[in-house]
């Protein structure tokens, strides 16, 4: 985002009542609703954010065999924000991600053959989390002192949610090599995703490559103009699941009182919230 602001100097920072100047509309040529500069930052001096993120892995390995390893790796990102912005709102949320990777390599060389052989799990778990309350009208207006239940209790709000996803998966992958410079390559993985339903969650993508190191053939032993030349054509199929919302394939409900909110005992003072299909 640019760090300016454009603000039509016809218009003064305060008006006549000491507040702060501003358009209601772009009538005035500018084409849209401007903020006053000033203004904003005015209310959001008392704006304060902090992050704390922590993230890293951990990994054991065992030479099972002089050709055969075994290694699992576990890695996590963690992200906590609160957000506190004076006479309006205080937020706090994180979220996580939980890898845990499992494999066994297996390499050997055979005169001019060398084969690599790769099997392995993955699993992937999402989770995040966040509560927002919110009031105005504080009975002291110190930002040392400006804490929600000093806050008029008709302004209050709160709302907050919450999602996990997770991915499973297995693969296994084989190199072959002839002479180091005549490749071939294959892949497979089987997912599951709990975005998708029951019926779908499950998929199998294949990959395969050939590979060519051309500048290790005799014509080129001598080539000025190559250090190294390789030459590559594969084919893939990979799947997306970040295009879809948790928990997609299910019907849905939230507590929303706009639409599904009664007053059972009529009396203004009974009123329930319901739920609503999202």
């Amino acid at each position: 985002a640019p760090l300016y602001s454009r603000y039509n100097p016809i218009i003064p920072v305060y008006d006549e009542g000491g507040n702060f100047g501003g358009t209601l509309n772009g009538t005035l040529g500018l084409g849209t609703n401007f903020a006053n500069p000033v203004a904003t930052q005015t209310r959001l001096k008392d704006y304060i954010q902090r992050t704390l993120r922590v993230f890293g892995s951990v990994y054991a390995a065992v030479d099972i065999l002089p050709e055969l390893t075994f290694k699992t790796n576990v890695g996590l990102n963690y992200t906590q924000n609160n957000n506190s912005q004076f006479r309006i709102n205080e937020y706090s949320g994180w979220n996580s991600e939980v890898t845990w990777t499992n494999t066994l390599d297996f390499s050997k060389f055979y005169g001019d053959h060398s084969i690599s052989l790769l099997a392995g799990t993955e699993s992937i778990e999402t989770k995040n989390q966040f509560v927002e309350a919110g009031g105005e009208n504080f009975f002291i207006e110190d930002p040392s002192f400006t804490y929600l239940n000093g806050a008029s209790p008709a302004t209050l709000t709160v709302q907050g949610t919450g999602s996990q996803r997770n991915l499973a998966s297995i693969f296994g992958k084989i190199d072959y090599a002839f002479k180091s410079k005549y490749l071939i390559n294959a892949t497979v993985r089987r997912d599951g995703s709990s975005a998708l339903g029951a019926n779908n969650r499950f998929d199998i993508f294949p990959a395969v490559g050939l590979g060519w190191i051309v500048s290790d053939e005799s014509f080129l032993e001598e080539s000025s103009i190559f250090n190294q030349l390789k030459v590559r054509a594969g084919w893939g199929k990979s799947g997306n699941q970040n295009s879809l919302s948790d928990f997609a394939f299910s019907s849905r409900f939230a507590a929303d009182p706009i639409s599904t909110g009664y007053d059972l005992g009529a009396s203004n003072g009974s009123f329930q919230t319901g739920v609503a299909l999202l």
